[in-house]
């Protein structure tokens, strides 16, 4: 089930889901509303919310909650669901009161969760800049292909002629989420407003739609001009100016990542035969721990265009019609890839 929740002036969508009449958040979108880092190990089943000044923990399926050391029970305790962890409404009721000092309510009607400061006493506030995340309905069976931007618009790296990172990866995401939706597909932006998002918000949402595959955008200055496919891995880049760190150790939120590694591979090469054949250079699939990709539940890739700092990079996404080309190569490949996993001739 989907909904809308805001914490003031914060508003995001989320998969909640219902059981017996409880209404279920997942617990890496009730750390964002509270404002705090949420953590899982799915060894231990160990979960835990951490702000600078609270932090809760507690085990799966176990009513115990501390909250900055105080023990608190709850009648309907966080699980598993589908292989992502769960709060009950209850369970953050009670967090949002006895640690976090705010007040949290569901409207049924509306399907809205919302988050206030306790001392509010009305309801959160909403501005004329802020506009409501919205997520399609997913029709049964369906096949749905995740586009991530990577950045805001105006954020990120920035190459000649005012080209930002933040723009180019929506332009882009946009421009193959339009091909792809013309093939009958349900291709979904998951982030399309001003604001920069946090990569597990972004993670969570592609895997509550869920999606079949995940591309995310992004761009560097440099480089060899060209593109670069990107998945997940566990291997630094040490020595190259670069080094990324997972959220937490191997075995954390970084399994269903390393789990679809495989396959992410296999969607990366697509691309890079894809794009080698209408001669945009393409090289992949690299490996590494990339914030971007963590998290995420089905095979991911993340596409570079490198070099947009020359006008050789540049090139490759100087207009629309240039862009348009680029996305149509992405969308051709992804469908492909789709239709092969299915088992059918792409």
């Amino acid at each position: 089930m989907r909904a809308v929740a805001r914490t003031g002036d914060f508003i995001r969508a989320v998969q909640v889901r219902r059981e017996g009449g409880e209404v279920l958040i997942p617990l890496f979108a009730a750390g964002s509303l509270l404002g705090a880092e949420a953590r899982w190990d799915p060894a231990t089943n160990r979960w835990s919310l951490r702000s600078r000044s609270v932090g809760a923990v507690g085990y799966l399926d176990e009513p115990l909650v501390l909250v900055n050391g105080q023990p608190l029970l709850v009648r309907q305790p966080p699980r598993l669901v589908a292989r992502q962890p769960y709060l009950s409404l209850e369970a953050m009721r009670i967090l949002g009161r006895h640690g976090w000092d705010a007040e949290v309510a569901w409207n049924e009607a509306t399907r809205e969760l919302l988050v206030r400061p306790a001392q509010a006493g009305g309801a959160a506030p909403t501005t004329g800049r802020v506009r409501p995340a919205t997520v399609p309905s997913i029709p049964p069976g369906a096949r749905v292909v995740a586009l991530d931007p990577g950045h805001a618009p105006g954020e990120g790296i920035h190459g000649l002629r005012g080209l930002d990172e933040g723009g180019l990866g929506l332009r882009l995401a946009l421009a193959v989420a339009a091909t792809l939706a013309a093939d009958g597909l349900v291709p979904v932006v998951v982030r399309e407003g001003g604001a920069d998002a946090d990569p597990r918000d972004v993670a969570g949402l592609a895997n509550a739609l869920p999606a079949d595959l995940f591309v995310g955008f992004h761009a560097s200055e440099w480089g060899e001009p060209g593109a670069a496919l990107w998945t997940y891995g566990l291997v630094n880049l040490l020595g190259t100016g670069l080094t990324f760190e997972p959220f937490e150790p191997p075995g954390g939120w970084a399994r269903d990542a390393l789990s679809t590694a495989p396959r992410s591979a296999a969607v990366a090469r697509r691309l890079v035969a894809a794009l080698a054949s209408a001669h945009v250079p393409a090289r992949g699939p690299l490996a590494a721990p990339l914030a971007g990709l963590e998290g995420l539940a089905c095979p991911a890739v993340a596409l570079e265009v490198e070099g947009l700092a020359t006008p050789e990079g540049l090139a490759l996404v100087r207009d629309d019609t240039a862009l348009r080309t680029l996305a149509e190569l992405v969308a051709g490949a992804l469908r492909a890839e789709l239709k092969a996993a299915a088992g059918t001739a792409p």
